[in-house]
């Protein structure tokens, strides 16, 4: 699955805000997150991630993959059903969830 990311400096963090998504199946794994990153950032640079106010019954996975220092994973009004063990190995650096 490709993600649609809308980056910004949210407080101290450079963070990927995606306003859309269907993940509706356990284990689905995001291969891609584009959008338009603010000049001089990177993937590398991202911190958070939000989803706000779309669709995400389980918990997306690979995001340690195309965002290797995430600190945040916030998941708001989507529907989430659970979050397993499983979900978060490779974001042992996750402080807030």
């Amino acid at each position: 699955m490709e993600l649609f990311c809308d980056f910004k400096e949210h407080g101290v963090a450079y963070t990927c805000d995606i306003h859309f998504s269907a993940i509706t199946i356990p284990n689905m794994n995001i291969q891609s997150i584009t959008g338009t990153h603010l000049e001089g950032k990177s993937d590398e640079d991202v911190e958070a991630i939000r989803f706000k106010d779309t669709t995400v019954n389980y918990f997306p996975q690979g995001l340690n993959k195309i965002f290797p220092n995430l600190k945040t994973v916030e998941i708001d009004n989507c529907g989430l059903k659970s979050i397993t063990q499983r979900d978060l190995v490779g974001l042992e650096n996750i402080r807030k969830l």
